[in-house]
C-alpha cells in the first residue's frame, strides 16, 4: 500500500457554475484530505454566500448522492468580497474572519474511497455565475478498492 502526498489544482476540478466544484477520488485510490484551500470572490450583487464542503459516495446509479460528510463555513460571506478558506482537519471553525480574509473550518480526518465525490460549493447559490471559487488540495493517496 502506497501513501504519498499529491497536490490536486483547481483545473482538476470539475465546475458546475462559478461556485460549484467538485473532485471524484480516482478508480483504484484513497485519498484523505490534508488541507483544500479555497479562494472565494463574490460578486456584486446583492446577497450573502456561505461555503459548504460536503463528501458522498458519487453512486447516482444507485440514488445514493446524499452526503456522508456536510461540513459549513461557521460564517456567511457578503457581496464584492475575497475570502481565503482553509478546510483541514484540525484546525478550528471561524466564526469571524481572520486577519480580514481569512477563514478556517474544520473537517473529519479520514480515507475517502475510491468513486466518492469531494464538493465545495456557495449554499446560498447567489449570483453563482458571476462568483469566483478557486480551489487546490493537498491530499494523501493510496492504493484503494472500490467504494462498491
Amino acid at each position: 500500500m502506497s501513501r504519498s502526498p499529491i497536490y490536486i489544482s483547481d483545473t482538476l476540478a470539475i465546475a458546475s457554475g462559478g461556485a460549484d466544484k467538485s473532485i471524484t477520488v480516482p478508480q483504484d485510490r484513497e485519498y484523505k484530505i490534508d488541507v483544500l484551500k479555497a479562494l472565494f470572490t463574490t460578486a456584486s450583487g446583492a446577497g450573502t454566500h456561505q461555503l459548504y464542503l460536503t463528501v458522498d459516495r458519487g453512486d447516482s446509479a444507485a440514488g445514493d448522492t446524499d452526503p456522508y460528510i456536510d461540513v459549513r463555513a461557521g460564517l456567511t460571506q457578503a457581496q464584492s468580497l475575497s475570502y481565503y478558506y482553509d478546510f483541514a482537519p484540525d484546525v478550528p471553525l471561524s466564526t469571524a474572519v481572520s486577519d480580514t480574509d481569512q477563514v478556517y473550518v474544520p473537517i473529519p480526518d479520514v480515507w475517502l474511497p475510491s468513486g466518492w465525490v469531494i464538493r465545495l460549493f456557495d449554499q446560498s447559490a447567489v449570483a453563482t455565475s458571476d462568483d469566483v471559487l478557486e480551489i487546490k488540495a493537498l491530499v494523501q493517496i493510496r492504493d484503494g478498492k472500490s467504494s462498491t
